[in-house]
């Protein structure tokens, strides 16, 4: 019965670990300068998809140690979850719900930086489009402006 109380303990320190490697990765995303993310292409792996990838595999981590550290709760008799187990398993619980409150809060500010770069890829569509209205304007105008010019020569 002692493997699997050390299972337990051992999987919630894995949960809080890959929450260490979630918020190293989010802070080094946040450390990326938002040019290179309106500069990102859907064909690169830039900034914001190897972000997503890293994430994606760290949240299901978690969820296969949640599985495991569930199914062993079950099977672990009321008699084996003595006050030593339970204090240690609170402390990792606590370090665990610390962890998550840091890494919503970070996801605020992803979200935030997101969205900033969605904003300014707005921005420069538009004025892209604004900027080929007016050459399109120049070329029709110039197209008429310029026969003139070749008669006369």
């Amino acid at each position: 019965m002692e493997n699997r109380r050390e299972e337990i303990l051992e999987l919630l320190r894995l949960k809080n670990r890959c929450l260490d490697r979630l918020m190293a990765e989010t802070r080094a995303f946040l450390a990326v300068a938002p040019e290179a993310l309106v500069a990102e292409r859907s064909e690169d792996q830039g900034p914001l998809s190897a972000y997503e990838a890293a994430r994606a595999t760290i949240l299901r981590t978690l969820e296969l140690h949640d599985r495991r550290i569930s199914d062993l709760i079950a099977e672990l008799p009321a008699a084996e979850r003595t006050p030593e187990f339970l204090a240690n398993a609170r402390d990792e619980m606590a370090q665990n719900e610390r962890l998550i409150v840091a890494v919503f809060n970070a996801d605020d500010i992803v979200f935030r930086k997101i969205a900033d770069a969605q904003s300014q890829i707005t921005k420069l569509i538009q004025e892209n489009r604004k900027s080929r209205e007016i050459l399109n304007k120049f070329k029709s105008a110039s197209g008429q402006t310029g026969e003139e010019v070749d008669r006369t020569l």
